[in-house]
């Protein structure tokens, strides 16, 4: 056997025990976690707005992905044949989540089982992960983009050799080919590394050594996916979204408000820690003070041992949001909560640092079931996010349905249609009308628009897909002009608003329902 062949087995055979000694249990617990807690969106199948409009049963839009970064996405999708297939997207986001664990367990050094399981449990239960539901057709993507980033740091860290190395950039690469806001499971798992290599009292020379071939890898992996998605836009012709800010994306743009993008790094880490749905932003409060505390008393102890490694940890504690939230320096804007999946790496981070905490037996024991407790208090208060996520979101479309087919059957019935007539449904309907009553609202995660985008783009877009997708009626398209034509005409002024008699009138081939007095535009 050749001799790197040889050197790079026995620098995996660590990681072999790890997978071989917790994988069960892991995966266990990703997939029980994953089917118990969002069984309800697997029964309704309820999405987003952008859930329909991108495809609920087969994903078409890949150039739109493409646009907005996102070079993966054709080629994940494309190994499904682009069906949208909801179970199996769930369970291959679960086994990805528990890989990750895995991987971060034999890179923490974790050795103990229920540490791993309500580690694993409390990612596959985060907000971000019902928000990842509700754009179903590209769930799968958060897992494999999870699990690259995760295995980039992985390698970069625990593996000699270029091969390492260039696995290591490709798979950071292709994760923020799949979804950009993941850098931060990388980054942050990389300085939440190093900051417990301060605590073991690591040679500082290896911390800087560690530190600074991990950033080699994060430039050289970001380069790599810019150069990918600059062959890919010119291979399909796709103009760059300004979205995020990505079309004027350069040194001048990354430097140009530098200061407030990392000031709003910081304080969209306050946010997801104070301001949770359900009580969770309390509780992720009291995870992240444990954790301050705990590293507080590791950095005690490296001071009054003159370790130098004190300092260190004082900055990288510092840095650790940031690290987390790197993609607020990246793009313009705020995180929001689809965004915020590596934010909740800190829960599997505060359980390691109780469970190599140090002092008595007493204290050591009180900060694992401590840290334990709590983490099954976030969990449990995830869970009943979810049910009361999807359960609120099924209010919005029940209340469309019925709106809906009320209008339909207006239309069918009326003597101005033929099957070849067009139809405009000129309005958006009210889905706070759905949650007047709904006392889970508050208690939801997701309280944006559940069926319908807002203004022109609602009504010319999401009428059509949604029709067709639950009511199996293709009502035709209407562009822009058409639409604005017949707004702006004076027949249309003098219709009443649905449903009164005279509701609805024939322009040419379309048939128009008024849904509202002034529809957007």
């Amino acid at each position: 056997m050749p001799r790197w062949l040889t050197a790079e087995r026995e620098q995996w055979r660590g990681c072999a025990e790890t997978f071989c000694k917790y994988t069960s249990a892991v995966f266990k617990a990703a997939f029980l976690g994953m089917f118990l807690c969002h069984a309800l969106f697997l029964f309704y199948g309820y999405t987003s707005p952008d859930g329909t409009n991108e495809g609920l049963f087969y994903y078409w839009n890949q150039n739109w992905a493409l646009s907005i970064g996102r070079w993966m996405m054709r080629y994940l999708s494309a190994a499904g044949c682009n069906v949208v297939m909801p179970a199996i997207f769930l369970a291959f986001n679960a086994a990805c989540t528990a890989t990750a664990m895995l991987l971060l367990a034999d890179l923490w050094h974790i050795e103990s089982k229920p540490l791993l399981i309500l580690s694993t449990v409390s990612l596959v239960v985060a907000p971000s992960v019902i928000e990842q539901h509700l754009v179903i057709y590209m769930a799968y993507v958060y897992g494999f983009s999870l699990l690259m980033t995760v295995l980039a740091s992985y390698l970069v860290l625990t593996k000699k050799g270029w091969p390492s190395f260039v696995v290591a950039v490709l798979a950071l690469a292709c994760g923020m080919g799949g979804y950009q806001a993941w850098i931060g499971f990388a980054t942050g798992a990389i300085v939440m590394t190093l900051m417990l290599d301060c605590l073991q009292e690591r040679p500082l020379p290896e911390i800087f050594r560690r530190a600074g071939k991990a950033l080699a890898m994060g430039l050289l992996g970001a380069a790599v996916y810019f150069a990918v998605l600059q062959l890919e836009i010119h291979r399909y012709n796709i103009t760059l979204s300004d979205k995020g800010g990505l079309s004027s994306f350069g040194a001048g743009s990354f430097l140009g408000g530098l200061g407030s993008k990392i000031l709003q790094a910081y304080r969209d880490f306050k946010d997801y820690f104070t301001s949770g749905p359900n009580h969770t932003g309390k509780i992720l409060l009291v995870i992240l003070l444990g954790t301050a505390v705990l590293l507080f008393l590791g950095w005690l102890r490296l001071v009054r041992r003159r370790k130098p490694q004190a300092v260190l940890l004082a900055v990288l504690g510092l840095l650790l949001p940031l690290a987390i939230n790197i993609v607020d320096v990246l793009i313009e804007g705020n995180i929001n909560v689809l965004m915020s999946h590596p934010m909740q790496l800190m829960v599997p981070f505060a359980l390691v640092l109780a469970e190599q905490a140090r002092g008595c037996n007493a204290w050591e024991k009180l900060a694992r079931v401590g840290a334990g407790a709590v983490a099954v208090v976030l969990c449990w208060l995830c869970t009943v996010t979810a049910y009361a996520s999807y359960r609120t979101v099924a209010l919005a479309y029940e209340y469309v349905d019925t709106l809906s087919t009320a209008i339909l059957t207006r239309v069918f019935n009326s003597t101005d249609y033929t099957s070849d007539t067009r139809v405009l449904i000129a309005g958006l309907p009210d889905e706070s009308e759905a949650q007047k009553f709904n006392f889970l609202f508050d208690k939801s995660a997701y309280t944006k628009n559940m069926v319908f985008w807002d203004g022109r783009a609602g009504v010319l877009g999401n009428w059509k897909h949604y029709l067709y997708d639950y009511h199996g009626v293709w009502i035709g398209e209407v562009d822009t002009d058409e639409y604005y034509d017949i707004i702006d005409s004076e027949a249309f002024k003098e219709m009443p608003v649905y449903p009164a008699e005279g509701s609805l009138e024939k322009f040419d081939d379309i048939l128009v329902v008024k849904l509202e007095e002034n529809p957007p535009r």
